[in-house]
């Protein structure tokens, strides 16, 4: 066993990886999420390829913490954000990286609003973050 060579790897993915880039955006919109409301619960996927970016989902909180996430700008601002720290867009040198985060085509299919009855007591049991075998 000493003598055994052993070959580990590794994976660093960058910054505007489009992995990275969902993530991102995701937990930015979590974290917003959270402090409108302590309470508020949200079950996001996200997949971007090219300028093409799809959201789907669930976000239930308070009616005054929804109200306050659509006049802050939503989901978009949360994608455009994530894509702006990742380096696409204009760099300060004057370096291009497509796609513009302004360009950006982001389509949003959720169920966004305030708990149904029950729900909120529910919805901690459906954690989508699970293996199967």
């Amino acid at each position: 066993m000493k003598n055994e060579k052993v070959i580990e790897t590794a994976e660093h993915v960058l910054p505007g990886h489009p992995d990275k880039l969902c993530d991102a955006a995701v937990d930015g919109i979590v974290e917003v999420m959270r402090q409108l409301d302590p309470r508020a619960q949200c079950g996001l996927e996200m997949a971007c390829i090219f300028d093409q970016v799809f959201i789907s989902g669930r976000i239930a909180a308070s009616a005054e913490a929804i109200s306050k996430f659509k006049e802050q700008g939503g989901c978009k601002k949360y994608v455009i954000q994530a894509y702006t720290h990742a380096g696409y867009g204009e760099s300060s040198f004057g370096a291009k990286w497509n796609p513009y985060p302004d360009e950006l085509n982001i389509r949003e299919n959720l169920c966004l609003g305030p708990f149904e009855e029950g729900e909120s007591e529910l919805r901690h049991l459906s954690d989508d973050q699970a293996i199967c075998v």
